[in-house]
C-alpha cells in the first residue's frame, strides 16, 4: 500500500501479516499486509468500519487525482490462516517472468483486481483465491466487488489439470501492461466532467472494449504509455471502433514510422488532440 490508513496503536505490527516475496526488489514492509478481525471485539469491528470508509474514500476524484493509491485492498473471507494465505500468494501469485524480467503482478490492488478478475479463465482465478474464499473490495464506480469462484468455474476445475502457480496468457499480459493506460485515460475524462464515471458505469463491459481497442494501436505503432492513454481516452470518449474512421488514415501511417500520436493527430487536426471527440460529434 502507498498510503496506510493506520498507525501502530490501531493495529500492533505483530498483527500484520506480510507477504514473503522471494525477490531481493520486494521490500514486504513497502508491500501490502493482512490483518485477521475478529468481529465480536469492539476494536476489530470499529478497524472494518473505518476500512470499508477508506475504501470508498480511495474511490472519489479528489483522492484519485493525489494518486497516492488505494489504501485498503478488500476483505477477505478464508478457512485458513492468514499466515497461510500470505505465503500462497507470495509463492503462486505475485511474482512472473515476462517479456524477460521478473514482474509483479500487483492484484491486491482493487482496481487491478477489477479489471484482472474478468481476463481470467475458471483455473486462473481458482489459483489465485487459493485457500480464500472470496474477496471483497469496493471498485471504480463505488460499486462492490465479490470474487469468488461461481458454480460454472467448480465444474471447470473439478475436470481440469491443477495449477501450481498462476500463469498468464501472453494476451493477457497484453490487457494487464494496459490498465494504467486505460485508468489514467479514464481518470483524465472523469476529471474533466464527473458525468463521465455515471456515463461509463452504464456501459457494460466498456473496459474489456478498451483493451482490445488498444490492441490496435499496437498495430498502428503506438507503444508510448503517453500514446496509448490518448488512444484509449478516445477510444472512450467516441467509441472503441473510432480508429476505423477514414479521417484518420493519414494518422496512422505516421504514428507507423514513429510519429507520436498526439502529434500526428495535431498535424492532421490543426489543433489539440483532446479536441478530436469534438470533431467526431459534428460529424466527419
Amino acid at each position: 500500500m502507498l498510503q496506510d490508513p493506520f498507525d501502530s496503536s490501531e493495529v500492533d505490527q505483530d498483527r500484520r501479516v506480510r507477504f514473503p516475496v522471494a525477490h531481493a526488489n520486494f521490500d514486504p514492509l513497502l508491500g501490502p499486509y493482512l490483518v485477521t478481525l475478529d468481529l465480536a471485539r469492539r476494536h476489530d469491528s470499529d478497524l472494518l468500519e473505518r476500512s470499508v470508509e477508506w475504501a470508498w474514500a480511495g474511490w472519489t476524484m479528489e483522492q484519485l487525482q493525489r494518486m497516492r493509491g488505494q489504501s485498503v485492498c478488500g476483505w477477505i473471507t478464508c478457512a485458513v490462516s492468514a499466515n497461510d494465505l500470505a505465503r500462497h500468494w507470495a509463492a503462486s501469485c505475485y511474482l512472473h517472468r515476462w517479456n524477460g524480467l521478473d514482474t509483479l503482478l500487483r492484484f491486491h490492488d482493487p482496481g487491478v483486481r477489477e479489471w484482472l478478475w474478468p481476463m481470467l479463465d475458471a483455473q486462473q482465478r481458482h489459483t489465485l483465491l487459493g485457500p480464500a474464499q472470496s474477496i471483497w473490495a469496493i471498485g471504480r464506480q463505488h460499486s462492490l466487488l465479490v470474487q469468488e469462484r461461481s458454480p460454472e468455474d467448480l465444474t471447470a476445475i473439478a475436470s481440469a489439470p491443477s495449477m501450481m502457480r498462476l500463469q498468464l496468457r501472453a494476451d493477457q499480459w497484453s490487457g494487464v501492461s494496459d490498465f494504467a493506460n486505460v485508468h489514467a485515460a479514464w481518470l483524465q475524462l472523469c476529471s474533466q466532467d464527473s458525468l463521465w464515471a455515471d456515463r461509463l458505469a452504464m456501459q457494460a463491459g466498456w473496459p474489456q472494449r478498451t483493451f482490445h481497442s488498444l490492441q490496435h494501436a499496437s498495430r498502428y505503432g503506438l507503444h508510448d504509455a503517453r500514446c496509448r492513454t490518448l488512444f484509449a481516452k478516445h477510444a472512450l470518449e467516441i467509441g472503441s471502433d473510432f480508429h476505423l474512421a477514414p479521417l484518420l488514415s493519414p494518422v496512422w501511417l505516421k504514428t507507423a514510422e514513429g510519429v507520436p500520436y498526439g502529434r500526428a493527430l495535431e498535424d492532421l487536426i490543426h489543433d489539440r488532440p483532446d479536441l478530436l471527440a469534438g470533431i467526431f460529434r459534428k460529424g466527419l
